[in-house]
């Protein structure tokens, strides 16, 4: 019997994109939460007849010059939100006329997705306020816009100043910011400000390698065996991955990690959703070799963002799902929620709503700092813990906690109806994580080389890649691919009772103990169990 340690640890945290991965731990503070539905947002209308939208930020010292540059991302409300999220919970009630009777994109766009007259008054709008339309999501809910910090501040009547978080410079803004009357109900927020992007041009000049690393770490073909996909019928077939990456990916790196493991597999497919990366980033390139390792026959795409800014990993996150071209999506970029501002929560949560209508799985690593991070905390998203495997001859012996993993009380999102009474302590609030997988040490291949890492950032693409393949395997059944985890996994006693549950170790002031926990949910994955047990 052997287990694995780990030697050198990575954070997920964002940081620059010359040093990805490197963040440094950013402190939470819980507060409390009393719907019983997913907090959201609400504008208000002042008394001058503007929308006030949620934008309270403290000014810290700075100046910021008046033609400097800004980008941000509109966000317009859905069409009947409220019938969207009735709707999605008969999708997953089983006995229900609509269990598992997914939307189309072009049936989500014309029923749920902003009309396409809004979208046209809102940039009609940005124009005639002196800024620049740049770009408008597939699916219509988000507009990115830029110009002057000038610009900007007359037409929301706030004041923005530059400043530094974690050595990477960052718009803040003080201020209630308002839109005309016109607007109103037609938009959400308007997510804080960024710098512009900077785009580069990448070239790979990298060559494939096939020799394998040591064993003191895992590779994707270990974690196959331990966690039952290396005999289901079908190794994601048909499926498609969908990858938040922020930054550029090697191709000779992910194709020397796949192919030292005898994985014959394409490309990944590469969407450039803004300005074109100009650093290459570890995140991205772990994120992409590990779900590719998990489902050899799956298509990889990856949603490449030009930095990890809000405007850019939103914007990314949100084209992964609305194009409709994926059934799982992972997304290791975390923020904790302290340090991000309500409305990039929401936004994350809107676009994850429109994923579970689509039958889309999306799942986010919980986290590297026993804290609660977004979107792992959003209702609609699927947070992945992480854990300390020990494996038998290749076959799953044991597991317990990863000390550093993500888990707790969301600070802002209400208790999900899917969530009460699973949470000891906890009766107001969505809980992390949902479930759980080996985040202790890890093998990637980045820069030419073999290098051992561990963290959460591993556990979300590896159970991404266990989906797909859990998913073809169904659909060569004649099932069902399994979309929005959440529900089901809380309210079936088979699909819990597939999983590998989580008893020892401890992460922080969180324990494992039989049944859910706050650092490895129901446990991890055994697809061989649940491409029946699943409903």
């Amino acid at each position: 019997m052997r287990g694995r340690l780990v030697d050198q640890v990575t954070s997920h945290m964002r940081a620059p994109a010359a040093l990805a991965l490197a963040g440094l731990p950013l402190l939470l503070a819980l507060g409390a939460c009393s719907s019983n539905a997913p907090a959201e947002v609400t504008g208000g209308t002042s008394a001058s007849g503007t929308q006030a939208l949620d934008g309270e930020r403290d000014l810290p010292d700075g100046i910021t010059p008046d033609d400097s540059s800004f980008r941000a991302l509109m966000v317009l409300n859905l069409t009947n939100e409220s019938g969207l999220r009735a709707l999605v919970d008969e999708m997953y009630t089983p006995g229900s006329s609509a269990f598992r009777q997914y939307l189309s994109v072009a049936s989500f766009e014309e029923t749920y997705a902003p009309s396409q007259a809004n979208l046209a008054a809102v940039t009609a709008w940005v124009t005639s306020a002196g800024m620049a339309v740049n770009r408008t999501s597939a699916n219509r809910m988000l507009v990115e816009f830029s110009g002057t910090v000038t610009a900007f501040q007359t037409a929301f009547g706030v004041t923005l100043t530059e400043t530094t978080r974690s050595g990477d410079n960052i718009y803040t803004m003080s201020g209630t910011l308002t839109l005309p009357a016109a607007l109103a109900g037609k938009v959400s927020t308007v997510l804080t400000p960024d710098l512009p992007a900077t785009p580069g041009t990448l070239s790979d000049t990298g060559t494939v390698v096939t020799k394998l690393p040591g064993t003191n770490a895992f590779l994707s073909k270990d974690l196959t065996i331990a966690y039952g996909a290396s005999t289901a019928a079908a190794h994601g077939a048909g499926e498609a991955i969908g990858i938040v990456a922020a930054g550029g990916v090697r191709v000779s790196d992910v194709q020397s990690y796949w192919q030292s493991q005898s994985l014959t597999r394409n490309d990944p497919v590469f969407i450039v959703t803004q300005e074109s990366p100009s650093a290459y980033n570890t995140e991205a390139t772990l994120d992409t070799e590990w779900s590719g390792g998990m489902a050899p026959d799956a298509e990889v795409r990856v949603y490449q963002a030009p930095d990890i800014r809000d405007t850019s990993l939103v914007y990314a996150f949100n084209e992964a799902i609305g194009g409709g071209q994926v059934t799982v999506v992972t997304d290791s970029f975390a923020h904790n929620e302290s340090v991000e501002p309500v409305d990039v929560r929401t936004t994350y949560n809107y676009a994850a709503l429109e994923a579970a209508a689509l039958g889309i799985t999306v799942l986010s690593s919980s986290g590297d700092t026993n804290l609660v991070d977004v979107p792992a905390s959003c209702p609609y998203v699927t947070a992945v813990g992480g854990t300390s495997l020990v494996v038998d001859d290749d076959a799953w012996a044991s597991e317990t906690v990863w000390a550093g993993t993500g888990c707790g009380a969301s600070s802002y999102f209400a208790q999900p109806s899917w969530q009460t009474s699973m949470t000891p302590g906890n009766t107001t609030r969505r809980a992390t994580a949902d479930i759980a997988s080996e985040a202790d040490a890890l093998w990637i291949f980045q820069n030419g080389g073999w290098e051992e890492a561990g963290g959460t950032s591993f556990a979300s693409p590896t159970t991404a890649g266990l989906i797909a393949t859990l998913n073809s395997a169904r659909m060569a059944a004649g099932s069902t691919r399994v979309g929005f985890l959440n529900p089901i996994l809380y309210s079936s006693a088979a699909m819990q009772a597939a999983m590998h549950d989580i008893t020892t170790g401890a992460a922080m002031s969180y324990s494992a103990n039989a049944g859910w926990d706050y650092p490895t949910g129901w446990g991890t994955i055994n697809v061989a169990k649940l491409v029946t047990a699943i409903p």
